[in-house]
């Protein structure tokens, strides 16, 4: 079965060494991605991350598994993760579009929203700006 998940952390990365750190991050995910058959995208605020992914529900439990563990960022948050239909992003082993700063303060108020928070409003908005930054 096909998932999405979307998921919101806090960047560890030095700022110094971001670009750099950035660069190589994207460069080995889509490489990765192509060979496990997970498709996404990426966004980049400088403080937060925000992901989605898409493949099989196996392939993306194991993925997040190793995320969680990753060093580069914490505070890791699922916002969403469902069974999907088709991808959204079908064409792209990780879309990545650059630094997204104007959304910073927006990601960040995902990270600290209560547990009651509408996160499928959430999900459609973090999702819906992915796709806008990446068919600029």
């Amino acid at each position: 079965m096909l998932i999405s998940t979307l998921y919101v952390s806090r960047s560890r990365i030095e700022p110094t060494r971001a670009t750099a750190a950035i660069a190589d991050l994207v460069e080995v995910s889509i490489a990765n991605n192509l060979r496990r058959d997970i498709t996404g995208a990426l966004l980049f605020t400088g403080a937060h991350f925000a992901q989605i992914l898409e493949g099989r529900e196996d392939v993306i439990t194991a993925l997040m598994k190793s995320i969680g563990r990753d060093e580069r960022h914490d505070q890791l948050t699922v916002i969403n993760q469902a069974p999907l239909k088709e991808r959204i992003f079908h064409d792209w082993a990780l879309a990545y579009n650059g630094p997204s700063l104007f959304i910073a303060r927006h990601v960040a108020r995902v990270l600290a929203s209560p547990p009651g928070v509408d996160k499928q409003r959430t999900a459609r908005w973090l999702t819906d700006t992915m796709l806008e930054l990446m068919t600029v």
